[in-house]
């Protein structure tokens, strides 16, 4: 497991809005992160790409969403119910002022794109998209080269990691996708391979359901 440089980042948030939308490609470890603040901030957990969670959430979006009534909730794989959207909105409308890090929504589908949903959950929702895991991460260091260079002072010194050009180069190809980063070079080929077809077929028939449309048949 991979600590990421973000989750600080993310519990600010949680204590400044009352909903949060982590959102980003799939495999980037957004559920990791999740199920990491969700034990960290005693929030319960629950996975809308499980069949039976997401029936629930189907059949009475309301009543799924006030059953945690006196919880902090985390949803992940929102985009497989945005349905639920309504329903959280009027939980979020009817908390206390000082009530935040209410909802914790996670999807690899950015349904909160739309002009429509933005609207659903105005000054209500802050979004942040989780990329792979970045150079630092994989290395185990904490450097932020953002801050670093924003400081300008160039004279502290620094925990960027020291790689050489083979290093550098390998870490580029192999990319940031916690699962690929103890594969052989074969499986690693594989696993790609995989991820884009799967990705295709699924995630792209998903967002264009989220947004009310269906998919047009096409070959790839």
């Amino acid at each position: 497991m991979y600590q990421r440089n973000s989750t600080p980042f993310l519990m600010e948030l949680l204590a400044e809005f009352r909903i949060l939308y982590l959102t980003g490609p799939r495999q980037a470890g957004k559920t990791t992160v999740a199920k990491a603040i969700a034990a960290e901030r005693g929030m319960q957990y629950l996975s809308l790409d499980e069949e039976a969670v997401a029936a629930a959430a189907h059949n009475d979006p309301h009543g799924f969403i006030q059953s945690f009534t006196g919880q902090n909730l985390v949803l992940d794989e929102f985009q497989y119910a945005p349905e639920l959207t309504p329903a959280i909105k009027r939980v979020s409308d009817n908390l206390p002022p000082g009530q935040k890090g209410k909802f914790l929504l996670t999807g690899s589908a950015d349904i909160f794109s739309s002009a429509r949903t933005q609207e659903a959950l105005p000054g209500h929702m802050a979004r942040v998209e989780l990329w792979p895991l970045s150079i630092t991460e994989i290395r185990g260091s904490c450097f932020n080269l953002i801050d670093y260079l924003l400081a300008g002072d160039f004279s502290q010194q620094h925990a960027l990691p020291e790689l050489g050009r083979e290093q550098l180069a390998q870490i580029l190809l192999d990319g940031g996708y916690p699962e690929v980063q103890s594969k052989s070079a074969r499986g690693k080929s594989i696993w790609f391979k995989s991820y884009i077809q799967g990705r295709l077929f699924k995630d792209f028939e998903t967002l264009y359901a989220a947004r009310g449309n269906t998919m047009p048949n096409c070959k790839l």
